[in-house]
């Protein structure tokens, strides 16, 4: 948890894009767990500024993400 934390404060910027918001928890657990990493262990969810609900990705949207590592 300490590993993954200070990731994420060293690579989180104020002005991140809605993109790379999505995908810089994904590069924290890729970072952590190499190529262990896949679709089926891992969940994603988000909640934008513009649009204040929570929303899980499905495993399809994690895949698209996934290939953008």
């Amino acid at each position: 948890a300490t590993e993954a934390r200070t990731y994420l404060e060293e690579h989180y910027k104020e002005d991140i894009s809605d993109e790379e918001l999505k995908l810089l928890p994904l590069r924290t657990l890729k970072e952590l767990m190499g190529d262990n990493l896949n679709k089926d262990n891992c969940d994603v969810a988000f909640i934008l500024k513009e649009d204040v609900k929570f929303r899980l990705l499905s495993i399809d949207e994690k895949q698209e993400l996934l290939e953008k590592l």
